[in-house]
Formats: structure tokens, sequence, C-alpha cells
């Protein structure tokens, strides 16, 4: 779970306790902004003994996700899934 998009661990069991850490705006990117929003809906759902769910892109978010809490996990959307399938599918049917 190394990367610029994860969080370290005391500072992902801070925001399961509730807890807000502020960060300056111009040292977040895009998705380390949605992994803390991830990880404070873990602690919301966590503090009022709710499942949660999460929408992953990748078998590396299902592990993360899956680590930190969430009981539901969600690969790609149907549409995804289709359009992966369909251009896998054409890229094959061209000799690619």
């Amino acid at each position: 779970m190394e990367g610029s998009s994860t969080l370290s661990i005391s500072v992902r069991e801070h925001l399961r306790e509730g807890q807000v850490i502020p960060a300056h705006p111009l040292a977040l990117n895009s998705a380390r902004v949605l992994d803390e929003k991830r990880d404070l809906i873990l602690a919301a759902a966590k503090k009022y003994g709710k499942t949660c769910s999460m929408l992953v892109t990748s078998a590396e978010q299902a592990r993360q996700w899956k680590e930190a809490g969430a009981l539901l996990l969600v690969y790609l959307s149907d549409v995804e899934m289709l359009h992966s399938g369909f251009s896998r599918a054409m890229a094959s049917i061209r000799g690619g």
C-alpha cells in the first residue's frame, strides 16, 4: 500500500476515530483527497455501527479498502466492465 495515494497507518487510525487532520491543499493530489474522504466515511460507519462499501477500480484498491475495514467492495461498474471486455475483444479481433 505504499504510494502517494495512501495514508500512514497512524493517520488512518486517527481518521477512523473521527479526528479531522488538516492538510495544506497544495500538498494533496486528487487520489489522496479521495482516500481521505473514504477514510472519513469508514470512520463514520465504524462510529455508528454501519456497514461500509467502496467502489474500487483495481485489485490493489480492493485490498487497500478491505484492510481498512470496508465490508462490501464493488469492482468497477457494469458499464466499465462491459467497456473493458468489449475493448479487449476489439483489440483481439484487430490483431492487437
